[in-house]
């Protein structure tokens, strides 16, 4: 590119006139770089959150259901104690349900507290905790049943679960304490009933122990007496002198009312020394009867400190990229007035496999065509088959792999709702055989057994999803469907059994130790497609029926089956297999039961 200079500007600098406008572009686009990263952090913040609140709520409203259909009866005959019993049962240990309010048709309320206060009176928005997201279902009383359906429906009131929103990492932190707090309180029980505090407060003591963490620990006696109190920073002497004492702090006392209906009671308060304090108690139990309660006070000041480094990280991120971001603008501002054949020559490096530069120009110009030809020669000859093959050759079939490359079209980038079957087959007790054996030898016998495992999935044409640690998921029907994929993922099941004990054969006249697995297979709907960004992006399934098979896996071990498949997967194949029906069973996530059945061989 050439300036051409006007009369009377011989003696002005033409690069005056070009570089300042040249800069203004580069920190304009810059700016708009910096302001993109920024908002879209942001954006994945409040997405991130939204989407776990929204699944929150789904959760409670399972509960709500479930609650709404088993305190009809007792409701219907004024037995307040028995749904007093059922809302502790199956919403009382609930962390992220805060409150519960029962209103009749008629306005009256019926309302508990979950520590079991209940009082009478008319309903008013006064009562709801502006603080909570409050899920609402109808109590319908069902009467005079014909052929199995109810004739008469009569609402005799609504049920309301007040929801407490946390943030992810903070209901994470919350299920530790909780579980630091059941383990103590399992350990401490036999002493608690034995009279033996002398070896409670030795146990208290180790399990406490010097945790920065921990702002107080203490554990009461049923009728209120401190057995056990510890606090940061405080001597054993200054500990003693507590003990003994009654409980009189308002958190205390409500830990008091914990029963075993309602196992966990989840406070926020302010430690002795100040600082936000998740005060977490659970009740100490013997054979189902309350001796006590452990009350742990675990320090949120870590904790908030980090999720502060974290926004400061993020904005550090923020900023770097805003700086890369003008760097990269600047240096392509100032480098528009290379020579185009050379800026054509990159182009043509790019279509011929080099995509990982992208280059845009828009002046005219024989070179600036060339250069155009080149880009768009790219992204139509290699970078859409080139995604495809680097997505899809390393987990599914070569003959899956070659109809994507001749059919790109088939895979929705955003995602699909479809129907597939979905594999899980894991190790049982890898870890302790982990711990018993070389690493050598671990890492030889596990590589062994996923190639094995691959081999069986791709001759019956399943897509291997991803491996978890030592277990394996596969789907049966993405991206390319099967009218007998759930036949395919039985038979692959039943000959992984089958080569494992090859394997198995094979390692143990080696002199090594064997392996068993166990796989749970589930037919239904999720979604299929591609999840992550451009720099990391995986095409896998997810969704409800995918958890479904996670869970029927783990059944295998606590019903001894080596292959247990659901309901839906043993109704598409039930003609070519032997099965046999195991209970209904009751899994993580799903309100009602599902059937199950034990896979015991395949037939044509």
């Amino acid at each position: 590119m050439t300036l051409e200079k006007k009369p009377g500007e011989e003696g002005k600098s033409v690069k005056a006139h070009g570089l300042p406008l040249t800069i203004n572009i580069g920190l304009l686009v810059a700016g708009a770089i910096l302001i993109t990263v920024v908002l879209t952090i942001n954006f994945f913040n409040w997405r991130n959150g939204y989407l776990y609140n929204s699944e929150v709520k789904n959760n409670i409203k399972m509960v709500a259901e479930t609650v709404g259909s088993q305190i009809v009866g007792p409701l219907s005959v004024s037995d307040r104690d028995a749904v007093a019993n059922v809302i502790g049962n199956i919403a009382g240990a609930n962390q992220q349900i805060a409150d519960c309010l029962i209103v009749l048709k008629d306005g009256d309320v019926v309302f508990y507290d979950l520590d079991g206060t209940r009082i009478d009176k008319k309903f008013s928005k006064k009562m709801l905790n502006p603080m909570l997201d409050y899920v609402t279902i109808p109590i319908v009383l069902e009467t005079g049943f014909g052929f199995g359906v109810a004739v008469n429906k009569d609402r005799i009131g609504r049920l309301m679960l007040g929801i407490q929103y946390e943030n992810f990492l903070k209901n994470e932190r919350i299920r530790s304490v909780v579980s630091f707090s059941q383990n103590l309180s399992k350990n401490v029980a036999g002493s608690v009933e034995s009279g033996d505090f002398i070896q409670v407060r030795d146990m208290m003591s180790n399990m406490v122990g010097n945790r920065k963490t921990i702002a107080y620990a203490e554990l009461l006696h049923e009728d209120g007496t401190i057995l056990f109190y510890s606090e940061m920073g405080m001597s054993v002497e200054q500990s003693h002198t507590k003990e003994g004492k009654p409980e009189n702090s308002k958190e205390g006392k409500r830990a008091l009312k914990l029963t075993t209906s309602r196992p966990v009671l989840i406070q926020y308060t302010h430690g002795p020394k100040g600082g936000l304090v998740l005060d977490i108690s659970v009740p100490v139990l013997k054979k189902n009867k309350k001796l006590g309660v452990v009350r742990i006070g675990y320090s949120l000041d870590d904790f908030l400190q980090a999720q502060k480094r974290s926004r400061l990280m993020l904005a550090g991120i923020a900023i770097t990229f805003g700086l890369l971001g003008i760097g990269f603008s600047l240096m392509t501002s100032l480098r528009i007035s290379h020579p185009i054949r050379t800026l054509a020559t990159a182009a043509r490096r790019i279509g011929k496999g080099d995509i990982d530069q992208l280059v845009k120009i828009t002046s005219g110009g024989r070179e600036t065509r060339e250069l155009g030809e080149s880009f768009n020669q790219m992204i139509a000859g290699l970078r859409e088959r080139d995604l495809v093959k680097d997505t899809f050759s390393r987990y599914v079939t070569k003959q899956v792999a070659e109809e994507i490359l001749k059919n790109p079209d088939k895979i929705t980038p955003g995602g699909e709702k479809k129907e597939v079957t979905v594999l899980f087959a894991d190790i049982r007790d890898f870890t302790s055989f982990s711990e018993k054996h070389p690493p050598e030898e671990v890492i030889s016998h596990l590589n062994t057994y996923l190639s094995a495992m691959v081999d069986v999935i791709f001759k019956y044409e399943g897509t291997l999803d991803k491996f978890i640690g030592d277990a394996v998921m596969a789907v049966f029907g993405s991206p390319l469907p099967h009218e007998d994929d759930p036949l395919r993922a039985v038979r692959t099941a039943i000959e992984m059994q089958s080569r494992l004990k090859e394997l198995n054969e094979r390692w143990i006249r080696e002199g090594k130790a064997p392996l068993s697995i166990g796989v749970g297979i589930n037919t239904g709907d999720v979604i299929a497609g591609n999840i992550g960004d451009l720099r990391r992006m995986e095409y896998t399934v997810v969704g409800d029926n995918v958890n479904l098979a996670s869970r029927i896996e783990g059944l295998t071990k606590s019903y001894k089956c080596p292959i247990i498949i659901s309901a839906a997967t043993y109704l598409k194949v039930k003609d070519n297999v032997m099965a046999r029906k195991l209970e209904a069973v009751t899994v993580k996530g799903k309100a009602h039961a599902v059937e199950i059945y034990e896979l015991l061989e395949y037939h044509v």
